[in-house]
């Protein structure tokens, strides 16, 4: 450093260290030596009418802190872009569900995901354990963008409205038909009817779930999803379903083909179920870490996915009753 300082001195101090033998005891004395010339220069600097020398610049290491700390604010607002959601955004709008969640896109577009077509947020909460208020994930509805004309129509149909929804005795007499069809998808048997009439009229919905708490893609199957089917009436009541238990057991071994991932899900994975027109079940699992979406395999079943979406829809035993009141509320709001 000192020889970059002094130019006229780097030649000797290149000679003198090239000799092995002498290179510590010269190299001692040429340090003596400096000292005593920089003592001697800063000396005459003070006994002259020079100006003072300007401000040395601020050191190397303040500069590195400040590139790092720009650096680190940009990857963090990068990061935080796709904590958002990562999803095309058509207006920016976000749903919190859990302060240890990423909010959830009200929007979901093909543009960026490898779902079949564009989505909206109909419904959302988070799920809690029966025994405790215990929180274990967060859960987002989406009903496909072309099918809300749909919807429309199914409810309204004759068969639905006049037997079930537009009844003008009792409670519903003097209730708008809005108000009629609210209190049929909060009744726990209609609910259901029309739940199961929207599916078979091909109303398309996607179910995303975040964890909360740590899990993994195998407890999820058979905690969650396996458990479900088999608390259906249709595995359960045999006189009422016959020959729907073994249908079921078929989906329920489809379901464990088409998980062909296995390991953690951690905080801020997504476990998505896509239900096409077909009640054809497509799986999708985000990795968080690795910031990417994988296709899993798919259930050809159609009572399996049509079972595990009522179990969200409906109000008989629904999975996460948040979620299904906020479907219910956006679902009259829309009529």
């Amino acid at each position: 450093m000192i020889a970059a300082k002094l130019p006229l001195l780097r030649p000797l101090v290149g000679q003198t260290l090239r000799t092995p033998a002498t290179a510590k005891c010269i190299t001692s004395r040429f340090h003596f030596s400096t000292k005593r010339l920089l003592f001697n220069a800063s000396t005459e600097k003070t006994t002259t009418s020079q100006p003072p020398p300007p401000p040395s610049p601020p050191p190397k290491r303040a500069n590195s802190k400040f590139v790092t700390g720009v650096v680190t604010l940009a990857i963090l607002g990068a990061g935080y872009k796709w904590y958002n959601g990562n999803c095309h955004k058509h207006n920016n709008d976000f749903i919190t569900i859990h302060e240890d969640l990423k909010p959830y896109t009200v929007k979901l577009s093909t543009e960026d995901t490898p779902f079949q077509t564009n989505y909206t947020l109909v419904g959302s909460g988070t799920r809690t354990l029966t025994i405790s208020t215990f929180k274990v994930y967060g859960m987002g509805i989406y009903m496909a963008d072309e099918d809300f004309p749909l919807v429309s129509k199914i409810i309204d149909s004759n068969y639905l409205s006049k037997t079930f929804i537009d009844i003008n005795d009792g409670q519903y007499k003097d209730l708008s038909h809005k108000e009629k069809v609210k209190l049929a998808l909060n009744d726990p048997v209609k609910s259901e009817i029309i739940i199961n009439s929207l599916l078979d009229g091909g109303v398309r919905f996607l179910i995303k779930m975040t964890p909360i708490i740590k899990s993994n893609l195998t407890f999820v199957r058979e905690g969650g999803i396996v458990k479900s089917l088999k608390n259906s009436p249709e595995y359960n009541n045999l006189e009422e379903y016959p020959g729907a238990r073994d249908v079921v057991e078929k989906g329920i071994e489809e379901i464990r083909m088409a998980y062909d991932r296995k390991g953690s899900l951690v905080i801020n994975d997504d476990l998505v179920m896509e239900l096409n027109k077909d009640n054809i079940l497509q799986f999708y699992y985000y990795n968080v870490k690795s910031n990417k979406f994988y296709t899993m395999g798919h259930v050809d079943e159609p009572l399996v996915g049509k079972i595990l979406f009522r179990n969200y829809l409906s109000a008989s035993k629904p999975l996460c009753e948040e979620a299904r009141q906020d479907f219910v509320e956006k679902i009259v709001e829309n009529l």
